[in-house]
């Protein structure tokens, strides 16, 4: 089974991700599908906001579990420095599907970066590194729930100095804000993920209010039906690829690397 037949397997099981505790949507990647794993900011070592940069044709390895066995906890020891610290997510999956028979002996043992987000805060966390990776062990258990007594137990532990960092690069949770009918202004206040939505006639987007300098927009369309555009011709927008609809599907991403000036990043096509 290769990863295209596991996941189509796994969507013959569930259409959803499963939310579990305080957690959700846990995504895996290893360390060797990772091109550049950024540091810590500098001024606040709890926070990773550059992107980690996949290699080309790699993605991040969706994981599913019950809704009641998701569970995170960290410890830290020896003195202040916090050395001895170990971060550890661990998830259960229900049965004994051919999906996780897959992910466990095509992964297991080998190091890599796992992200979860917390629903509460809505922030992603970043368990693991390059040069402290997590490692995943899996055990095989029974009795967890009531009409499934099968499970695979799933534990990704990292161990190392300090706590695991929230993540804001590209693949985190963004909090998805709706853009007005016909809206020609981005307010970044109300997140930095905003959908389009079908207008009641053509409207160009002209610019962003409250624009978060050194941080990164992702608009997504929403609607075919009178679509928002940005125009390459609108001095604020650096657009490498041209004129933007924002078509059903299509994502725009844009780094705001000053006040009136847009840069893309990349561009997906619409759906």
């Amino acid at each position: 089974m290769d990863l295209a037949q596991a996941k189509d397997h796994l969507k013959k099981k569930t259409t959803d991700l499963v939310v579990g505790g305080n957690y959700s949507n846990p995504r895996f990647i290893p360390i060797e599908d990772i091109l550049f794993m950024p540091d810590t900011d500098v001024d606040n070592p709890a926070i990773i906001t550059a992107d980690i940069i996949l290699k080309d044709g790699k993605d991040w390895i969706q994981l599913y579990g019950t809704a009641d066995e998701f569970d995170f906890n960290e410890n830290g020891s020896e003195g202040r420095d916090n050395d001895g610290a170990e971060s550890k997510f661990d998830m259960s999956h229900p049965g004994s599907s051919d999906y996780m028979k897959w992910m466990i002996n095509t992964y297991a043992g080998r190091p890599g970066v796992l992200l979860f987000d917390e629903i509460a805060t809505k922030k992603t966390i970043a368990l693991g590194t390059v040069d402290i990776p997590a490692n995943i062990t899996w055990s095989f258990a029974s009795g967890k729930k009531k009409d499934d007594a099968k499970a695979y137990k799933l534990t990704f532990t990292r161990e190392g100095s300090g706590s695991a960092p929230t993540y804001k690069g590209r693949g985190a949770k963004v909090a998805m804000s709706v853009m007005p009918v016909d809206g020609v202004l981005i307010d970044m206040s109300k997140g930095a993920r905003v959908l389009t939505q079908a207008n009641t006639v053509p409207t160009v987007i002209t610019d962003i209010s409250n624009p978060v300098v050194g941080s990164t927009l992702i608009l997504v369309g929403g609607s075919n039906v009178d679509s928002s555009q940005l125009l390459a011709a609108n001095a604020k927008f650096d657009l490498s690829g041209g004129d933007w609809t924002a078509a059903a599907g299509a994502e725009l991403r844009l780094f705001i690397r000053g006040v009136d000036d847009y840069v893309e990043l990349d561009r997906k096509a619409a759906v």
